[in-house]
């Protein structure tokens, strides 16, 4: 995350995730997982950003706002299910995050 300037005192910082993906490959990569356990997890990291003086989380190398996880959040609960046994790893949900940053970006470059 970078530093890109200021606007009325608040400083603007800029993350760019480094990663190319589609919906089709965040849905192939996460549909894998079994969605309560994700969804838990997901709510573990809500509960350590709403406790951070920052008001920002990191996951390994990303920056993790609301908007991200309920992003995150939404499309487990669309392409999970209960039949996978499979529980993600750290590096798994900062891959996964990282992929929700650019899916972000992508449809924010559609408006």
């Amino acid at each position: 995350m970078e530093l890109h300037g200021t606007f009325f005192g608040k400083q603007l910082f800029g993350y760019t995730p480094e990663i190319e993906c589609t919906e089709n490959d965040f849905k192939e990569f996460v549909s894998k997982f079994n969605r309560l356990n994700t969804l838990k997890k997901i709510c573990s990291k809500a509960n350590e950003l709403f406790n951070s003086k920052e008001g920002i989380l990191r996951v390994g190398d990303v920056p993790v706002l609301g908007d991200i996880l309920c992003d995150f959040a939404y499309r487990v609960i669309k392409y999970c299910d209960e039949n996978n046994q499979r529980n993600m790893l750290d590096s798994e949900i900062e891959l996964a995050l990282k992929m929700c940053h650019k899916l972000f970006d992508n449809s924010c470059d559609k408006i």
